[in-house]
């Protein structure tokens, strides 16, 4: 079933149109969309703090990778014994 001519395009749509990926294109419509409302100075004041905290947050995620290792064997017991089972366990009736 195709869409009306006149119908509203969804996000994901708009996005395939533009070559974007969603949430770059929703954080574009944001920062023309609330200026025009008058609460602008609070969504780029939210947005400078969250990259001035990126650096930070990458050294933190960087610490955390390099503390998780798995020998092979240690992944292979793992495969052998199924690693969905205790996911499939809960939901068994």
């Amino acid at each position: 079933m195709d869409k009306e001519t006149d119908a509203f395009r969804t996000i994901s749509e708009v996005a395939d149109d533009l070559n974007l990926p969603q949430h770059v294109l929703l954080n574009l419509v944001s920062l023309v969309y609330y200026p025009l409302r008058g609460q602008g100075r609070a969504v780029w004041r939210a947005k400078r703090d969250a990259l001035r905290a990126l650096g930070a947050v990458w050294q933190q995620r960087r610490t955390v990778q390099q503390g998780r290792r798995v020998d092979l064997r240690t992944l292979s017991a793992a495969l052998r014994h199924g690693f969905t089972v205790p996911y499939v366990r809960r939901f068994a009736p």
